[in-house]
C-alpha cells in the first residue's frame, strides 16, 4: 500500500468539517480519521438523546397545625396534601415536589409564594385578595363546610352569622391566623380573634373561655378532635355557615408551561377518581357532632 498516494476525494457531506486535521497528518489517513470522528459524533448524539431531562422541582411547605392537610410526622396518615403531592408525581414524572415536611404558618406561606420563595401550595380558599398576588388552578381539590364549635356547657344555638352579630359584645369568634375566614367574619360585623396559629391552641382558648365560638372548616375541626380527650368538652353547632372549595395555588413566577403540566395532572387525577378517593380518606365523618371521640381509621 502506497501511503504517499493522494487520498480519494470524499463525497460532499454535512459532516465534512469534521474531516479537518492538521497538515502534519499523512494524507492517506484523512478518510479513516474523518469517518471515525463522524461515528463518534453519532454515538455521542445517540447517548445524549437517551438521557431524560432532570425533573422540574417545585418548592412547597406544610401549613402548621392543620393535620388534615399536613401531618408529615404521621407516615400512615400524612395528610391530604402530602398524599396528593405523591400522586401528582406519579402521573407527571417530570415534576417533583419538595419541602412538604417544613411547617410554616399560613400567612408566611402566602408571602413566600408571592415573593418567589415557594412555587406551589395545596389547599387554599380562593379570595379576591389572594387572586391579586397568587395563581389558582381551576380544578377544585376538595369541598369544605364552615362550622363552629362551642363549649359543651354553652347552650347557645345560632343558625347564621347574623345571629352571632345580634349577640352584641358576647360574640367573640376565634379562628386561626391568616385564614380566609377572618375577612368573611369581619365583613359581617363580627369581632374576631385570629392571633393564634395552631388549631389546638384555639381549642385551649375556647375551653379557657377566652372566646365563645371556634370557627373553622369541618375537615380541620374533625381532624383536631379525632382521638382528642378534649373533644368531650365541646360540641358542634348544627348550622353550616358556608360551603366552598379549596384549590392548588402557585406563585406568579411559575412558568405557564409548568402551570399547564400541573393542571393536566390534576385534571387526570380528578378524571380517574383519585381526588375523590383521597378526599374520602380524610373527609369529616358523617356525624361529626356525635363522633368526635370515635377512633379514626387509617
Amino acid at each position: 500500500m502506497n501511503l504517499n498516494a493522494p487520498a480519494a476525494r470524499l463525497p460532499d457531506s454535512p459532516h465534512r468539517p469534521l474531516l479537518a486535521v492538521t497538515a502534519c497528518t499523512r494524507p492517506g489517513r484523512l478518510a479513516g480519521l474523518g469517518w471515525l470522528r463522524v461515528a463518534l459524533t453519532a454515538l455521542t448524539l445517540l447517548c445524549v438523546s437517551g438521557v431524560q431531562a432532570a425533573p422540574t422541582v417545585l418548592r412547597t411547605a406544610a401549613q402548621e397545625g392543620v393535620a388534615a392537610k399536613f401531618s408529615p410526622s404521621t407516615p400512615a396518615r400524612p395528610g391530604f396534601c402530602i398524599e396528593l403531592f405523591r400522586r401528582l408525581e406519579r402521573v407527571a414524572p417530570d415534576l417533583r415536589i419538595s419541602g412538604e415536611k417544613r411547617l410554616v404558618p399560613l400567612r408566611r406561606i402566602e408571602l413566600m409564594l408571592a415573593g418567589g420563595e415557594l412555587d406551589l401550595f395545596c389547599g387554599l380558599l380562593r379570595t379576591p385578595k389572594r387572586l391579586e398576588s397568587l395563581v389558582f388552578l381551576d380544578e377544585p381539590l376538595f369541598p369544605i363546610q364552615h362550622r363552629v364549635l362551642v363549649r359543651k356547657d354553652d347552650s347557645i344555638e345560632v343558625q347564621d352569622l347574623a345571629a352571632i352579630v345580634a349577640l352584641g359584645q358576647d360574640n367573640l369568634v376565634m379562628t386561626t391566623q391568616g385564614t380566609a375566614y377572618v375577612p368573611l367574619l369581619r365583613s359581617a360585623g363580627i369581632t374576631v380573634d385570629d392571633s393564634t396559629i395552631r388549631l389546638d391552641r384555639v381549642l385551649d382558648k375556647l375551653l379557657a373561655q377566652r372566646g365563645r365560638f371556634f370557627y373553622q372548616s369541618d375537615m380541620n375541626l374533625d381532624a383536631l378532635l379525632a382521638d382528642n380527650p378534649k373533644a368531650s368538652q365541646v360540641r358542634w353547632l348544627p348550622a353550616v355557615f358556608h360551603r366552598e372549595d379549596q384549590y392548588m395555588v402557585l406563585g406568579p413566577h411559575v412558568s405557564a408551561a409548568t402551570r399547564e403540566r400541573l393542571a393536566r395532572a390534576l385534571a387526570r387525577l380528578a378524571r380517574e377518581g383519585e381526588l375523590k378517593r383521597l378526599y374520602e380518606r380524610y373527609r369529616p365523618r358523617a356525624d361529626s357532632a356525635t363522633a368526635s371521640t370515635a377512633p379514626r381509621k387509617t
